[in-house]
């Protein structure tokens, strides 16, 4: 493990780089304060070691008996702490000059002026037999050493603190670095899915016991969960397999439903036809017949019309929703003008004289063309017109509104006819479905489901709402592409 990398390792070497820089100015500052007391003690002292020396000196230049001076000089020498005593003789008009220095190991080959190793004081000397200045000195050996034993608490208590320091980084790399390492990288192997790593619990309540129990309860978790997932994921895999059965069961129910219309549907055609042209034969045979049984052909034939036109429309409708429901390339977009593809569609109605009324047709906003099926389109609007003017008769006209948004075309298509039941409303677009209050007026229920199915197709979205008896209100939006 790279402890230099620790936040423990980091922590001591900050706060021990803190010390030092803190520790070493301080030293050197009472270092320089303990060097200047000594000076002045120094002085201190030589002053009056010179001011006691003086008078013995005057009686020992008299008696001319230097042995008393010379034995102090001596015994102040002994061990580290060198002294001296050197007369200095001035003759007039001459430069002082060495009279007697005690001890006389120093000489004028071995200056005592030397400030650098010697605490220097000088008096001056008036006698009877000599004139000049007595320089006393003392060795500055010994002030390094008391400098150093005044300086060692300081040096020892820097000691003592980085040892605390580094004491403090061992435990706390024991008790809170390796733990939380431990920890991260535990959850550094649950990040990478593996479960079979390992972290022991501590005891207590503290911060890394409780950091290391969530790590192992969010293992356990993520095991549980894995197995779960596991266990999903095989049942997921058999429903996509019986997903998959089931769609081409589905597919192939529906294309036999497809093609069970289509047969079907032609199947019922060829009756439809025999019975439609054996209908026009009694029609044309009626003509040759007088009176009342004339009259009589022509209703039974008129009711055989009806009736054929009726199968043959709902033929139709069967054929178009399977045709529609089966095949999903039944799509054809185009850009188309709506504005005309709808008049020609209203114009149509118009034309057939079913209704003496017509649509109102209205146009908001800037026109603009859109691409889609207009076959499709056509298919959905004829039929919800239709069933807005078979639901209306004897009302306002129905109206036809077409708005052009800026980011989509709405169709809309309003009547003032007998409406919808509430509780029919969810189900009118599916297929059959007729509402309640319609039982008297003919219908197939399929033109709502084929208008929807075809907006389907052209990627719109048909809504309906109504209130039963004032009339009913169905919009198809497309998106403008």
């Amino acid at each position: 493990m790279n402890f230099i990398n620790s936040f423990a390792f980091r922590f001591w070497a900050i706060f021990t780089f803190i010390g030092l820089i803190i520790s070493i100015p301080i030293g050197f500052y009472y270092s320089g304060i303990h060097h200047e007391l000594l000076e002045e003690h120094s002085k201190n002292e030589l002053a009056s070691m010179a001011k006691a020396a003086s008078l013995s000196i005057e009686l020992a230049i008299k008696s001319n008996d230097f042995e008393i001076i010379k034995e102090s000089m001596e015994r102040l020498s002994l061990g580290k702490e060198f002294a001296f005593i050197a007369i200095m003789e001035k003759q007039p008009l001459q430069e002082l000059k060495l009279f007697k220095c005690f001890p006389d190991s120093l000489t004028a080959f071995q200056p005592f002026y030397d400030s650098a190793n010697y605490h220097i004081i000088s008096t001056p000397l008036h006698s009877e037999i000599i004139s000049g200045e007595i320089v006393m000195g003392k060795s500055k050996f010994r002030d390094q050493e008391v400098i150093d034993e005044l300086n060692k608490p300081i040096i020892e208590l820097t000691l003592l603190i980085n040892v605390l320091l580094f004491s403090l980084y061992t435990v706390f790399l024991i008790f809170v670095t390796l733990p939380i390492r431990k920890a991260s990288e535990f959850a550094q192997k649950l990040s990478e899915l593996d479960y079979t790593v390992q972290l022991s619990p501590s005891k207590g309540n503290n911060e890394i016991s409780l950091l290391k129990k969530s790590l192992i309860t969010l293992k356990n978790n993520l095991i549980e969960l894995n197995d779960k997932n596991a266990s999903r994921t095989k049942e997921l895999k058999k429903n996509e397999v019986k997903l998959k059965h089931s769609l081409e069961k589905e597919k192939e129910l529906s294309q036999l439903k497809s093609s069970f219309v289509s047969t079907a549907s032609h199947q019922f055609r060829t009756p439809l036809a025999a019975i439609q042209s054996n209908s026009d034969l009694l029609d044309m045979l009626g003509n040759n017949i007088d009176g009342s049984l004339r009259e009589r052909y022509k209703k039974v034939t008129a009711r055989i019309n009806i009736e054929v036109e009726k199968m043959t429309n709902l033929m139709n409708d069967v054929l178009i929703l399977g045709k529609s429901a089966s095949n999903a390339d039944y799509f054809n977009p185009k850009i188309v003008n709506i504005i005309d593809l709808c008049k020609g569609i209203v114009s149509g109605f118009e034309q057939s004289k079913k209704d003496i009324r017509k649509v109102e047709f209205e146009v908001k906003g800037n026109p603009y063309n859109i691409k889609l099926d207009p076959q499709l389109l056509t298919h959905s609007l004829t039929n919800i017109i239709d069933n807005a003017l078979k639901y209306s008769k004897g009302r306002k006209n129905p109206e036809l509104t077409i708005s052009f948004r800026s980011k989509e075309i709405s169709i809309r298509v309003k009547d003032y006819g007998i409406g919808i039941p509430e509780s029919n409303l969810s189900k009118m677009f599916q297929p059959f479905f007729r509402a309640e209050n319609v039982t008297q007026i003919e219908g197939t229920g399929l033109g709502l489901s084929i208008a929807k199915e075809f907006v389907n197709k052209n990627k719109g979205v048909i809504t309906i709402s109504s209130i039963e008896g004032q009339g009913c209100d169905i919009e198809m939006i497309y998106k403008r592409v």
